[in-house]
Order: structure tokens, then sequence, then C-alpha cells
């Protein structure tokens, strides 16, 4: 029952948003690179077609400016030089197959490269980290994204990364885009982003992409799923997210399996501020949006004291995974606008530690 009213609670929230499962595809870490996305590149273009698949995506990759999508063009033309081989490799393949289904002309390379920057693009989020009193680590989480249409919902799985024939990450993303913004290591970590403006309020996607170029920083994205693939526990995740070279700012909300293990780190341009529970707003949880917890968020998007008050009247007692997906319904007030919104895409909550990872998309 308690389900179900936290799902009917999401759809009076916003006009036509109701709930649909997310689809997990299983992506083999095993087979070749450039063959891990092909059936689902596929899938999802038999089924929405071209245009109700990645095209409004498209769309907005093409409103890009002349100089910013030239560095792209050059990201693309040395990729190796800027991201793994193995995600390079990747990328190509979903290239590839797309040329094979037709659609060459209109998802050329360029184009793949330009989707995997997303973060350096835009991107808005709520992030949360709790510690229920059986001393267990819950991470909720919204991604909100402002393309017109339901584009982005049509190309949502749940990547299952597997090894050995053996799940050993899962991450929340669109077809195509191969890096992570959103993903649980098992029995390990959970790990989210949420933008972060630079400190002069200006978001340029060309400074971020020509420090990839010119100073070998890295992509957001291709970060956490690094830190996915190669780190085995909280620590040493934390280490890698908190001192890897980054070509964009970025808040990542880390959580663990027990106790402290929860944190906000947020990369600035030139130094690292680490939030970590016991020092949240509460002893048992950290939240972060869009913007740094030590400032105040602005009157008409104060989505962080809109979270924090329905954290709190949850209370550490009534942590559940029904109740997160509560919190992360809180609606408009006060002139802000909600935790969900018209532009949240989906929501999705995750224990590491219970092998739990469950999410929908709003449409």
């Amino acid at each position: 029952m308690r389900t179900a009213f936290v799902l009917l609670a999401f759809v009076t929230q916003a006009a036509s948003s109701v709930p649909r499962t997310i689809p997990e595809k299983v992506i083999d870490l095993d087979a070749a690179p450039s063959e891990r996305w092909q059936a689902s590149v596929h899938e999802v273009v038999t089924k929405y077609g071209f245009e109700g698949s990645f095209g409004p995506l498209l769309d907005y990759i093409d409103s890009l400016n002349e100089k910013t999508w030239t560095l792209v063009e050059l990201v693309a033309s040395e990729l190796e030089k800027h991201v793994p081989s193995e995600y390079a490799e990747e990328m190509r393949g979903v290239a590839n197959t797309a040329r094979d289904m037709g659609y060459g002309k209109e998802l050329p390379l360029s184009t793949i490269v330009g989707v995997n920057l997303l973060y350096e693009f835009s991107t808005f989020c709520t992030s949360i980290v709790c510690v229920d009193a059986s001393n267990r680590i819950w991470h909720a989480r919204n991604l909100d994204w402002s393309f017109d249409g339901d584009s982005m919902r049509n190309i949502t799985i749940v990547a299952n990364f597997h090894k050995g024939g053996v799940s050993v990450f899962k991450t929340i993303t669109w077809v195509g885009y191969i890096g992570a913004m959103t993903g649980m290591r098992h029995g390990a970590f959970s790990v989210t982003a949420d933008e972060r403006k630079p400190s002069d309020g200006i978001f340029s996607v060309g400074i971020a992409l020509e420090r990839m170029i010119f100073q070998h920083s890295r992509s957001v994205g291709f970060l956490m799923r690094d830190v996915l693939s190669t780190n085995a526990t909280y620590g040493d995740a934390l280490k890698t997210l908190a001192g890897a070279p980054l070509a964009s700012s970025v808040y990542f909300i880390l959580g663990g399996l027990t106790g402290n293990e929860g944190a906000v780190i947020t990369r600035k341009e030139f130094s690292v501020d680490v939030w970590s529970i016991p020092n949240g707003p509460e002893p048992w949880f950290v939240l972060e949006t869009n913007y740094d917890h030590n400032t105040n968020a602005p009157p008409q998007d104060d989505r962080r004291d809109l979270g924090i008050s329905a954290m709190r009247k949850m209370g550490q007692a009534g942590i559940s995974a029904s109740n997160l997906m509560g919190v992360l319904g809180t609606p408009a007030a006060n002139g802000s606008r909600g935790v969900f919104n018209s532009e949240t895409v989906y929501s999705v909550i995750m224990n590491s530690g219970q092998d739990y990872f469950n999410g929908s998309t709003w449409q």
C-alpha cells in the first residue's frame, strides 16, 4: 500500500507524469568494446524510430555554437588522446551501428562524442545520502534535464555491466552514453553527479573542452565510469573523485555501506570540499542539488530546503526505499520549483550493501 501511495503522489504532482519502469540491458565487458552497445542502439531505434529516440537530443547538440562544435570535432578526431581507448571503441561501435541501420549521416562519431560530453553541457539534479536506524546507507537521486519531448526517457536504460558472467556495477544511462552520472558498484558504493556552476556563474562548454584537449583533464562521466569499474571500496572512490583532474566543476555524491560513509564532494575550479555525514543538515544525511552547501540557493530553485524539510519529516527511523521515493516526489512550494518537477527524467533509490537498485522514468 505504501508503494502505491507514493506512485499516486508522484502522478498528482506534475501534469501527465506517470512512472515507467526503466528497461535493463546487460553490457558485457568481456565482449569487444565496439560490440557492447549494438543491441541497445538497434532496439531503441526500432521501437521509437530515430526521431523518437535520438532525434530531439541531436537537435540540442546541433544548437551548439561553431567554436564549441569545432572543439567537439577535434576531440573526436583524436579520440584516444582524450578518453580511454576502451571508451573510444565503444563510441565507434555506437556510430557504426547507427551507420549500419541507415543513420550514419545523422549519428556520426563526432555527434556520439558530443552526446558523451553531456555533463559538460547542462544537467540539474537532487541527490541524497542517508544512514538508517540499522546503520545502512541509502542513496536517492532525481535527474532533471531540460530537453524537449520524451527522447531522454525513451533512450534511458539500466546498464548492467557484467564481467565473467557476473554483475559488477549498474548505471542509469542513455543508449549511446558511455560514461556514468548515476551508478552503484555491488557491495561497495553508489555515486551520482550533480552539475555545479563555476564561481563566476558562467558555465562554458568551450572551456571544459579546452581543458580536456590541452590539459588532459577528465570528463565527469568517464571518470565516474572509471570509478565504478576499478574502485572496490568507498574509500578508494572518495580518493579518486576528490583527486582526479577534471574538465568541469561538479558535485559528486557518494554513498558507502554503513555508518558515516556518505559525502558530497564539491569539485571547484581550484579546490575540493568534502562534506560528510554526520555534518549534514542532520547527522544522518547529506543532500545536494546544484549549489554549494555553505551558500544560499536562489528562492526560485530552493529544492534543497524542500528536500531537507521532507527528510526531517520522514525522520531517520522512517528511512526506506518507498519513503525516500516520496521525498524525491516533493512538489513545488513557496515559489520554488519542486524536488520533483516537469524536467525530472528519472528517479532512483540505491543501497549497495543490500544490492538494491530501483528507478523509474517519468512521462
